[in-house]
Formats: C-alpha cells, structure tokens, sequence
C-alpha cells in the first residue's frame, strides 16, 4: 500500500505541473494536483503546500491566488491518504526552462537524494545518515543548517523515527522513511526534494519513483 501510495503521489504531482500553464495560480495547481491523486485511488486528501517563488521561502503555507510567472520556481510538498497510510513527497518545477543559478541551487539537493539512497541500509544510525547528507550538500557548495533530512512515514507522516544530527537510532530491515534534503534562497525560493523508501537487507528501494528528480520539472 505504501509503496502504490508514495508513487501515485509522485505521479499527481507531476500529472500537475504538465496541466500547468503559467499564469495559472497556486491555488489551480494545488487543485490539479489533489484532482490527479484522487483518481488514481486516494480515500483523502492531507497537507498540499504549493507556492511560486519567495512564497516558498515561509514553511508549510498554504497556496494563494498568487500567479505562476516565467521564470518562477515552484515548490509543491505534498501528500495524502491511502488506505489509512499517508504520503508526504515534495518537488520542484520552473515557469520555462530552469537558469544556471537555478539548477546551482537544486543539483546538491540531488547529489545528497542520490548518496543518502546508496548508503541507507540496515544497522547504518540516523545520525550517520544525516551526516551524509549534509556533506553532500555542503560539497557541492551549499551550507545546509537544518538540524533534518527526513523520517518515518505511515499512518502518520511523522511516526517518531528521525533522521537528525547526532541520532544513534538504527535503521532496520523494512523500515518505511522519507529523505527530504531541502534548501531556502532568501527572498526567492525553496528548492526540496522528498522521497519515500523502504530499507531493504540490500539497501534502499525508492517508493516514489514515478518522476525522475535529477532536474525541475517544467511549466510551459
């Protein structure tokens, strides 16, 4: 069930940014996007934070009839109920193609999605899982002062497990955790990447796999 419901939500949000078009409001892409995980089986609806632009940069807001401009990143973290289980999956897109700025800031947050599903594996600290994160990102030029890189989801979004600076919880074979590395430029955007997986004795099978997450997806 969980891994259907991390995939459908995936693929609800994409199926939301290729209806966009600019000019659209956050409100109309939240609605494409709560509209598309319906139909593909969703009994309810949770949080749909939707913004364009600097409205990212305030944490968890809700959308408004603010305008999708060019030149616009977007920034949807979403989730919601299957089955009693929920979801909770963030993307990006951009209003046309992304700037060179723009994927500066994005590819760390992809370079540590990329290291922290290599490493995940049974016995591997939540603390040790952060710290691979963080270096991650931080190699890649970005400071990264958020004390989190993700949790355990299932019938609650936040279920007690987190991945936090310094935890000596260990990670265990099937254990159901999301990784969210996440990035806010002052008085422009939030760039955030959200991801379910299930550990594995062989290491991390990616849940929400329907998009492919090395770039924004485009609005155009």
């Amino acid at each position: 069930m969980l891994a259907y419901a991390a995939r459908a939500t995936d693929k609800a949000i994409s199926t939301g940014f290729a209806l966009a078009r600019p000019g659209d409001t956050e409100q109309q892409l939240a609605a494409l996007i709560q509209g598309a995980v319906v139909r593909l089986g969703a009994d309810g609806l949770d949080h749909a934070d939707v913004h364009a632009g600097a409205h990212a940069t305030v944490v968890h807001a809700w959308p408004m009839g603010i305008d999708l401009l060019a030149g616009d990143v977007i920034h949807v973290d979403f989730g919601a109920v299957f089955g009693g289980y929920r979801t909770d999956i963030a993307r990006n897109a951009t209003v046309h193609a992304p700037t060179s700025k723009q994927l500066e800031f994005y590819k760390p947050l992809w370079v540590a999605r990329e290291r922290m599903l290599e490493a995940i594996k049974p016995g591997l600290t939540a603390g040790e899982l952060f710290s691979i994160g963080q270096t991650a990102i931080e190699s890649e030029g970005l400071e990264y002062p958020w004390g989190t890189l993700g949790h355990s989801i299932g019938l609650s979004i936040h279920e007690g497990f987190e991945i936090v600076r310094g935890s000596e919880r260990v990670l265990e074979e099937n254990m159901v955790l999301n990784i969210e590395p996440s990035h806010i430029e002052p008085d422009h955007a939030r760039y955030h990447l959200e991801d379910a997986l299930r550990v594995t004795a062989d290491g991390a099978r990616l849940l929400s796999d329907f998009s492919r997450g090395d770039a924004p997806a485009l609005i155009h």
